[in-house]
């Protein structure tokens, strides 16, 4: 499990085989230390030094938060860290062919998922435009890319009309046109921010007890404080994210006030209460089954994020992209 600190003033401490969050007012709650994979700790939050010391014995990272939800910092075992997969990474980093086919296998899982989220939504809201004539035939198109950046040109526009089907479906107090990502300038935008981050946490502690690096991907650019990889690997999940998320906001999981504007920046948060809130609901997000991996067996989200991970393993092992099986939702698949 990954324990968040959220309220200030609670303190993470250890004591015997377990770990104790102390809140203020004398409350405790005690979390037996072998579930624990990860902390994530948001600033006026505390986190002792024996608890330190666990956690780099473990390799269990430590994540160190802004009171707006950045990222700021990471903790982490030297032990974390797998120099001969790591130097694979990089030598495959520059092989375009394989950065190629692998791309195609992540975009078109990611596809596979965005017309998959729109038919479970048109089957709720109806839908008056055929989001499949839109975007189906674009499959054919990043099947025969010649090169990332061609298929890259082909996501943004089937991306782009995902947004728009999506955006229709939001409740009017939620609404929001286009994405803004850092800062998110809206409600909606703040709450899909902050679920692609933890994401990114559950696909980064996957990532690393596998021995890769998160900075080294095949889609993405490797550029400074970019996680390339974590970024090539969510996009598959990314309308199930979302999809996720808009159930929250239609079922009034949350309010307009749940939120703060930071009036310099225009900038829009989650308050720490929402953000207690939103991880208990994205909890439940990540014990969802579904047929992620396999038209035979249905997987909960972790168990599907390990099977992708270790997909990626064979992959690397090989140095085969056709190894490698795309997250995909139900059993419709296009990859």
């Amino acid at each position: 499990m990954v324990v968040y600190l959220t309220e200030p003033g609670t303190v993470l401490k250890k004591s015997g085989g377990k770990l104790v969050i102390e809140k203020t007012g004398a409350e405790t709650i005690d979390i037996p230390s072998s579930k624990v994979k990860a902390v994530v700790s948001f600033v006026g939050t505390n986190v002792t030094l024996p608890v330190w010391d666990f956690l780099l014995a473990k390799g269990a990272p430590l994540f160190r938060l802004s009171a707006g939800g950045k990222c700021i910092g990471c903790l982490e075992s030297v032990e974390a860290y797998c120099m001969e997969k790591q130097a694979l990474q990089f030598e495959l980093s520059g092989d375009r062919d394989f950065c190629l086919a692998m791309s195609k296998k992540v975009v078109l899982g990611k596809v596979s998922n965005m017309l998959m989220v729109l038919r479970r939504l048109n089957n709720i809201y109806a839908m008056a435009a055929n989001k499949d004539y839109f975007i189906a035939p674009y499959i054919a198109k990043i099947e025969a890319a010649s090169s990332v950046s061609q298929l890259l040109g082909y996501e943004g526009v089937v991306s782009r009309y995902f947004l728009e089907f999506f955006s229709s479906t939001v409740i009017k107090e939620f609404s929001f046109s286009g994405r803004s990502k850092q800062p998110a300038l809206d409600p909606f935008n703040s709450l899909l921010n902050f679920g692609f981050f933890i994401f990114r946490n559950e696909l980064y502690i996957a990532l690393k007890s596998q021995g890769f690096s998160p900075y080294i991907g095949f889609l993405h650019k490797i550029k400074n404080q970019h996680m390339a990889l974590t970024s090539d690997l969510i996009e598959e999940w990314r309308a199930l994210i979302m999809e996720a998320i808009l159930i929250l906001v239609n079922n009034s999981a949350f309010k307009l006030s749940d939120f703060e504007r930071d009036a310099s920046s225009g900038a829009v948060f989650l308050t720490r209460s929402a953000v207690r809130i939103f991880i208990k609901c994205f909890e439940g997000l990540l014990k969802r089954e579904d047929y992620y991996v396999s038209d035979k067996k249905a997987v909960n989200v972790r168990e599907a994020i390990c099977c992708q991970v270790n997909s990626l393993t064979k992959v690397f092992e090989r140095k085969d992209p056709a190894s490698y099986l795309p997250v995909t939702a139900g059993k419709v698949r296009v990859a």
